[in-house]
């Protein structure tokens, strides 16, 4: 399940105030499922690095599945999507505007460790060859011209365009231009 139209803030006490399309906000907790879950499967599909470093930061409390949960959640909003500003943290899309780290932990973390939680890397499932075929795309050039460029045949490019488009259930090239520019791809 996908979340849409979300703000949250960090309070002065660490609490993380959830306002779900403009609700009252509430402080999240460990029952907060549907929260806790869309954010694992986002973390486990498009920041596994930093999953496992939250993971790993929180393995005392492994032993209570909702509570281990709900602290690795909590941290990476804490992390990513805490600050105010102007952008909704999860828009009507459900896509993340991840912020600038901010330290979660105030000055109390020697020997914290959470760099890919702090500054993740995220993960894109495209195999090189594709990924390499979007590069040139989002240059503007067209299907021939990436071919050439790639000395791989038209027909190449077009499967793996299409292969893409399949992938995220897009429906148009701009799209696949689009995730490549939001993601800051390389």
């Amino acid at each position: 399940m996908k979340l849409k139209d979300i703000e949250y803030v960090v309070n002065n006490k660490g609490d993380v105030l959830v306002t779900e399309m403009e609700e009252k906000a509430f402080i999240m907790n460990q029952t907060h499922r549907h929260i806790i879950s869309a954010h694992l499967d986002d973390l486990s599909e498009e920041w596994p690095e930093a999953l496992i470093c939250l993971e790993k930061r929180y393995t005392q409390s492994k032993i209570n599945r909702m509570y281990f949960e709900f602290l690795i959640v909590r941290m990476w909003i804490k992390l990513h999507l805490g600050q105010t500003d102007h952008l909704m943290d999860i828009d009507n899309n459900g896509n993340q505007n991840i912020e600038h780290c901010y330290c979660a932990q105030r000055g109390e973390c020697e020997g914290c460790n959470l760099k890919e939680a702090c500054y993740p890397v995220r993960s894109t499932n495209l195999r090189k060859a594709e990924i390499n075929v979007l590069r040139l795309l989002s240059l503007g050039l067209d299907e021939q011209a990436v071919a050439d460029s790639l000395c791989i045949s038209v027909h190449t490019v077009s499967k793996h365009r299409q292969n893409m488009l399949t992938r995220y259930d897009y429906h148009k090239t701009s799209q696949l231009i689009e995730m490549w520019n939001r993601l800051k791809l390389k």
